[in-house]
């Protein structure tokens, strides 16, 4: 059992028209009309097979429903940068590669989808954006070179070189034992990003004004969230991601249709962090209801990971993965609708992570989930730095 596409093999090496696959059809036919879907995947992000599954899928969903905004699981700076550069008609596939980050794009599964979403931005069929706050990407050319820049210069000029020196050497981590990483440090950050977004409050809402305020809210949200002393609260991250899916839903045109690209553990509909923290799948079912879906993957065996890939280890004969694919035609692939996974009932099943199993009523947490034969580790075709021309 191999990779899961609508396109066989053969045909696929022909260049032919996509043969479709009859349940991953019925996935599309389930959500095609939904203004939001959700495409998880293992939260290590290490799944080939769901990568290539995901990938058709979202050309599918473009071409076939009419959906018109992709959003990833990737820093939200880039993406700020690369819609202008779609604007003004300079944009180039590499470009929209580094904003998406090395997690995705730096693997051979992933590879097409650059070059579809690249003509369906560049000719104004689509548009794209990055819903993370963390400006922690490798590949993140405009991050590590302009964010800085940009972002300080409606700053008083006595306020201005502090800060932008500061901002840039967190994004590209220039730290030193003579100049470290601490509260003190954060506290400096803290300051600037509250100076920032009090001074683009007082100026004109242009366009580009409103995109550097979204920018510049997503980084005063992260030196909030960061704590050098410990670990993170991860929801305040997810509760970010939320607000930007709205913020981008509110910028959009009323009719468009969004697919949002991130692990099933951000996107599932009931959070799985402790203390009832919410994530973003649980913020956006409430705001959306039936108007949501969220969609999970899984698989019977095989392996999984990037640089050390791991078998998955044996499914049981009473979990949903076996007894989904038990009763399946298409032993390669199953996809199981919310009814579906409602008579199911509270069973075992690997949705949210490879390395872990978990008893849950799965309807509660995804709309729709795809099982997997076989599973794969991802190939990694580039190296994980920029990969676009400087500007």
């Amino acid at each position: 059992m191999g990779c899961i596409s609508f396109l066989p093999a053969s045909a696929a090496e022909l260049g032919a028209k996509p043969a479709p696959n009859p349940e991953l059809e019925r996935l599309v036919d389930d959500v095609c009309r939904k203004p939001v879907v959700v495409l998880g995947e293992d939260s290590g992000h290490g799944a080939g097979n769901s990568i290539a599954t995901k990938v058709s899928l979202v050309e599918r969903l473009i071409d076939r429903c009419g959906f018109s905004a992709v959003l990833f699981e990737s820093p939200i700076y880039d993406f700020v940068d690369l819609e202008r550069q779609y604007a003004a008609g300079t944009a180039e596939s590499l470009q929209l590669s580094d904003a998406v980050g090395a997690i995705w794009s730096a693997t051979r599964e992933f590879d097409p989808l650059v070059d579809y979403l690249h003509r369906k931005a560049s000719t104004g069929k689509i548009r794209l954006g990055g819903i993370d706050f963390q400006p922690t990407s490798a590949t993140s050319a405009y991050q590590h070179r302009r964010l800085a820049a940009d972002l300080t210069r409606q700053l008083p000029v006595p306020d201005r070189g502090g800060c932008e020196s500061e901002i840039d050497r967190h994004t590209n981590w220039r730290y030193s034992d003579q100049s470290p990483y601490d509260n003190t440090a954060l506290e400096r950050l803290r300051a600037c990003a509250n100076s920032i977004e009090a001074s683009l409050n007082g100026t004109n809402r242009s366009e580009m004004t409103q995109r550097d305020a979204l920018m510049a809210a997503n980084l005063s949200k992260y030196f909030q969230f960061q704590n050098p002393a410990g670990t993170p609260d991860a929801s305040l991250r997810d509760l970010a991601m939320y607000e930007n899916v709205v913020w981008y839903r509110a910028h959009l045109p009323s009719h468009a249709k969004i697919i949002v690209w991130c692990a099933t553990i951000h996107g599932a509909k009931q959070s799985r962090f402790p203390a009832g923290k919410k994530n973003m799948g649980s913020r956006l079912h409430e705001l959306l209801g039936d108007r949501l879906a969220v969609i999970g993957f899984s698989a019977l065996s095989g392996n999984y990971g990037r640089q050390k890939p791991q078998a998955l280890a044996p499914a049981s004969p009473d979990s949903l993965e076996a007894r989904a694919l038990a009763d399946s035609r298409d032993r390669d692939v199953h996809y199981l609708d919310v009814k579906e996974l409602r008579r199911f009932g509270t069973v075992s099943a690997r949705a949210i992570s490879y390395g872990a199993s978990e008893k849950a009523d799965w309807s509660e947490i995804v709309d729709g989930l795809i099982v997997l034969g076989q599973e794969r580790p991802v190939e990694i075709i580039h190296e994980a730095k920029p990969r676009q021309t400087e500007r």
